[in-house]
């Protein structure tokens, strides 16, 4: 080989190895922001529990006595994936004993 091809492949391999570099980095910027939209479900899913869940399910069931279809309405699952969390704390708020 030459000099010039010798130069042309290592300037093509430095480009290879920055472009490397950066999709390392976007990877792992990508693997914290998941990381911390995953710990940021589980606060609010916490929170939720804690306050507003448990006030709904106990007027719930003080609204559902002798009615055991509403009963049911607001019983929480208690290991369901974060979109039927959510769904069932929606569809609680929605029929809570106002």
């Amino acid at each position: 080989m030459d000099g010039v091809g010798d130069t042309e492949a290592l300037t093509r391999l430095e480009e290879v190895i920055t472009r490397a570099q950066t999709l390392v980095a976007q990877q792992l910027a990508g693997v914290m922001l998941a990381r911390t939209a995953t710990a940021q479900r589980a606060q609010i899913r916490r929170v939720l529990k804690a306050n507003l869940l448990r006030y709904l399910e106990a007027a719930g069931a003080i609204a559902a006595r002798g009615n055991v279809e509403l009963a049911v309405e607001f019983r929480f699952p208690r290991k369901v994936s974060y979109q039927a969390f959510l769904a069932t704390a929606r569809r609680m708020w929605r029929r809570r004993p106002r």
